[in-house]
């Protein structure tokens, strides 16, 4: 039973919640808050029909345990995972919360409440419901986006062996290609495009690949690999749009350049404003744009 105090705090916390519901960001909680609304007993529902809450905790063969405290002592129950039907963990209204920002797309905002959810549950990922892990899928994304490559990786491998959807698996590992890129891992990210690239068919919705395998080459002065790789995705891109397609048009066409094949940065340069497709913004680049705007401006330079 809560004591005075603690209902005050409770519903201090709470009032806080609602102004982030609201749209007053200012007013949203901090790590100890919110470690605060996630700490205290969580149910676990057999399904035999009974139900118990208490302190959980995972066996070395991962079944569930419960301590379960009493005025009369401790108790310490053990179920395999099989016989779990459901966990519930207290702060509901944080995940309404991480809900509401996924859903509008605010992953930096919402970054703080999914990772303080994922380290309350990250040693019950078994037993969370697909919804749970759905909304945890967005973390690694968020923590990729608020410059914590590492972060980003470490969960995402976490959550992959209990991720069932197809499109999800592949987003997981899109970021973990990603967070090796920015980590400067140059060689496992090389692998991991290359698997990535293994598993996509010709006409998909993303370049991903193709894209850190060419910037890699163009980084390391490999103008034709960047150039014959980065043209890959080009060649088969259709009217749908594609992520990083017009990153791989810049490279091909920076590396047409450092290549002395004009024609053909003229070409991909011309066949980008045709397609409506958008310059990079990567400072890396933006001399070429700088470049191939006053050549394309004026014709008698080409």
């Amino acid at each position: 039973m809560r004591s005075k105090s603690n209902i005050i705090i409770f519903h201090r916390l709470l009032i806080t919640l609602a102004f982030c519901l609201s749209g007053n960001t200012a007013f949203c909680l901090d790590e100890s808050e919110m470690n605060a609304l996630l700490s205290g007993p969580a149910t676990a529902v057999v399904k035999n029909g009974f139900t118990y809450q208490g302190k959980l905790s995972r066996t070395d063969q991962g079944d569930l345990r419960i301590l379960i405290e009493s005025d009369g002592g401790e108790a310490i129950l053990t179920f395999p995972r099989e016989e779990i039907e459901a966990v519930i963990f207290p702060g509901a209204a944080l995940i309404s919360l991480a809900e509401d920002w996924v859903r509008e797309g605010s992953l930096g905002e919402a970054q703080p409440v999914l990772r303080a959810l994922y380290r309350q549950r990250r040693s019950f990922l078994p037993f969370l419901t697909d919804s749970e892990r759905l909304l945890l899928s967005a973390l690694p994304e968020a923590s990729l986006l608020n410059d914590q490559p590492e972060d980003a990786i470490a969960i995402a491998r976490n959550l992959l062996p209990y991720i069932t959807s197809d499109p999800l698996r592949e987003k997981l590992r899109a970021t973990v290609l990603l967070g090796h890129y920015r980590l400067g891992l140059k060689e496992e990210a090389k692998d991991l495009a290359t698997e990535w690239i293994g598993r996509q068919n010709l006409y998909g919705n993303s370049a991903l690949g193709w894209w850190v395998r060419a910037k890699i080459d163009f980084e390391e002065k490999n103008f034709t690999g960047a150039l014959w790789t980065s043209l890959h995705p080009i060649v088969f891109s259709g009217q749908m749009p594609m992520d990083y397609l017009s990153d791989c048009y810049a490279l091909a066409i920076a590396a047409s350049h450092e290549l002395q094949k004009e024609a053909k940065a003229h070409l991909l340069y011309s066949e980008m404003q045709t397609r409506g497709i958008h310059w990079p913004e990567e400072e890396l680049f933006a001399h070429y744009r700088l470049l191939y705007d006053e050549k394309h401006l004026d014709p008698a330079s080409q």
